[in-house]
C-alpha cells in the first residue's frame, strides 16, 4: 500500500530536466513547471497534472502522492478526519476543515497536527486505485522505482482486467491499430453533481460566510455555489422526493387551458386543458342546434353560433379570430 510518507525526494536529475511547457491532446498549452525551494532547504520542481476525470490541474512533485490523493478523494465519499469534539461525529477531508468547524460551531481552538487520520485500510486501498485512475502518468513514474513495483503490478493488473471486461473480453495485451488509435483519444466526461453534493457546498459556504472559499473547496466556480445557494429550498424537496427528477412537481410551467367561448357571433380561445378537448367540444356543437346548452367537464357552454355552416372547416374555426 502506498503511504505518502515514505516517498522520495525529487532525483537531481529531475531538476536538470528541460522546462518544456507540455500540451494536452487537444494541442493547447499547459503551465510550464516551476522551481519550488522549501523553508528546509529542498529544491523541488513542480509538475502541472491533469486530472482525468474534471480536468483539473493539480501541480505536484513527479514522486508526490499526498497531493494527488488529496485531489483523487474529492472525487469520492471518503472524509479522513473527525471533530475531536465529544458527540460531534463531523467529518471531513481536510484538516483546515474540521478546525475550522471546531472554532465556528463549537467556538473552541484545536491544533490540526493533533488530528488523526481515521482512514481504513480498505479506505486506503479505493483511494490508491483512484488516484491511478485520475492521475495515469503516476504509474508510469512509479516503475523506475522497486519498492512499489508490486503495486504497480497489482494496479496494472486490475487495469488491464476492467479494459478487458468492458471490450468483452477481445484484449489479450496486444492492442491493434484501431485500439491504439482510440487509447490516445481522451474522452472528457461533462462534471455532474447530485443534490447531496450541491447542499454540502452551500452549507459550507454559509457556515463559512465565503462563496470563493466554497468554490475553491468543492473544485467549482463560485457562480455555481451562488446558483446553488438560491435553489437551496428546491433542492431540498428534490433530495426528498423519491426518484432523480430535475423539478419539483408542480413547480415549472403550468399548463394553459382554453375552453371555447362564443361571443358575438365570433369564436374565440380561452385557457383550456389541451387541444384534444377543444376538439371534442367543436365536434359537440357541429352535432347540435345554435342554441342548445352545452354541458361538458369544465362547466357549461353556450353555443349561439349565428349563421353556423355544417361545412366549416374545423382547423380554420379553431384558428378563427383567435387573440
Amino acid at each position: 500500500m502506498l503511504e505518502s510518507s515514505n516517498f522520495p525526494q525529487d532525483s537531481p536529475a529531475d531538476l536538470e530536466m528541460p522546462m518544456l511547457s507540455p500540451s494536452d491532446e487537444t494541442g493547447s498549452l499547459l503551465p510550464i513547471p516551476y522551481i519550488k525551494k522549501y523553508p528546509n532547504g529542498i529544491i523541488s520542481r513542480i509538475y502541472p497534472f491533469i486530472c482525468q476525470i474534471c480536468n483539473k490541474i493539480v501541480n505536484a512533485r513527479r514522486m508526490d502522492y499526498d497531493k494527488r490523493m488529496i485531489h483523487a478523494a474529492r472525487h469520492s465519499k471518503i472524509k479522513r478526519y473527525i471533530c475531536p469534539i465529544s458527540d460531534c461525529g463531523f467529518r471531513s477531508l481536510s484538516r483546515s476543515d474540521v478546525v475550522n468547524h471546531a472554532q465556528y460551531k463549537h467556538q473552541q481552538n484545536i491544533d490540526a497536527s493533533n488530528l488523526i487520520d481515521i482512514t481504513t485500510a480498505e479506505e486506503k486501498t479505493q483511494l490508491e486505485k483512484l488516484v491511478f485512475k485520475c492521475f495515469p502518468e503516476y504509474m508510469e513514474i512509479l516503475k523506475d522505482n522497486p519498492q512499489y513495483a508490486e503495486v504497480v503490478n497489482d494496479n496494472e493488473a486490475e487495469r488491464l482486467y476492467e479494459l478487458q471486461t468492458q471490450n468483452g473480453g477481445a484484449y489479450e495485451g496486444h492492442s491493434s491499430d484501431s485500439e491504439a488509435e482510440s487509447s490516445q483519444l481522451t474522452v472528457v466526461k461533462r462534471r455532474c453533481y447530485d443534490f447531496q453534493f450541491k447542499l454540502d457546498a452551500v452549507e459550507y459556504a454559509e457556515k463559512h460566510g465565503n462563496k470563493r472559499k466554497a468554490a475553491a473547496f468543492f473544485d467549482v466556480t463560485a457562480n455555481e455555489i451562488r446558483r446553488w445557494t438560491k435553489q437551496k429550498d428546491e433542492l431540498l424537496k428534490l433530495k426528498e422526493a423519491e426518484g432523480n427528477k430535475k423539478r419539483v412537481k408542480g413547480g415549472g410551467r403550468q399548463k394553459r387551458k382554453f375552453p371555447l367561448e362564443v361571443k358575438d357571433g365570433k369564436s374565440k380561445l380561452m385557457k383550456t386543458s389541451g387541444s384534444q378537448e377543444v376538439k371534442n367540444q367543436h365536434a359537440q356543437i357541429s352535432n347540435v342546434n345554435p342554441t342548445d346548452r352545452i354541458d361538458d367537464s369544465n362547466g357549461q357552454m353556450l353555443a349561439s353560433i349565428l349563421n353556423y355552416d355544417q361545412t366549416y372547416d374545423k382547423q380554420a374555426f379553431l384558428e378563427d379570430d383567435f387573440q
